[in-house]
């Protein structure tokens, strides 16, 4: 099993931070938007928070601390019959103040939700972008990701 973790960060006016994937055939989902995220690293990550804490470094250049992230959900999806990816996507704030830079990807940038339907995302990555800025404004946000 992959377990992987994403962060999207959200600013104030509901738009998401949202990634272009390389159009490179041999990468799941090419050319597709999707969120900024990866697979855990046994020997760098401790926990998931880690993971998507050092996704959202390598491909942003964006740093941030554990404490700031919300979590959105965690499921589980197969690729092909014998791999299954069990994913963490968390939420946070974008603190208004950092640049963030296209590591990786076509191109990584803020999205209105109203954006939505005029792109090709990957596998259910509109359903968390959406849901992420709909937590963030929601009266129930959960508590924050714990270490």
């Amino acid at each position: 099993m992959i377990q992987y973790a994403a962060v999207i960060l959200i600013k104030p006016d509901g738009s998401v931070l949202a990634q272009h994937r390389d159009n490179i055939p041999s990468i799941l989902e090419p050319d597709k938007w999707g969120v900024v995220g990866g697979g855990k690293e046994e020997s760098i990550d401790k926990d998931l928070i880690s993971t998507g804490t050092r996704e959202l470094l390598e491909e942003t250049d964006y740093v941030i601390r554990p404490k700031d992230l919300y979590f959105l959900l965690k499921d589980n999806y197969m690729i092909g019959e014998n791999l299954e990816v069990e994913r963490t996507i968390f939420w946070a704030w974008y603190d208004e103040c950092q640049q963030i830079n296209c590591n990786e990807g076509q191109e990584i940038r803020f999205i209105n939700p109203s954006e939505f339907e005029r792109l090709d995302f990957a596998r259910d990555s509109e359903n968390f972008l959406r849901k992420a800025s709909e937590k963030a404004f929601s009266a129930d946000v959960e508590r924050k990701a714990e270490l």
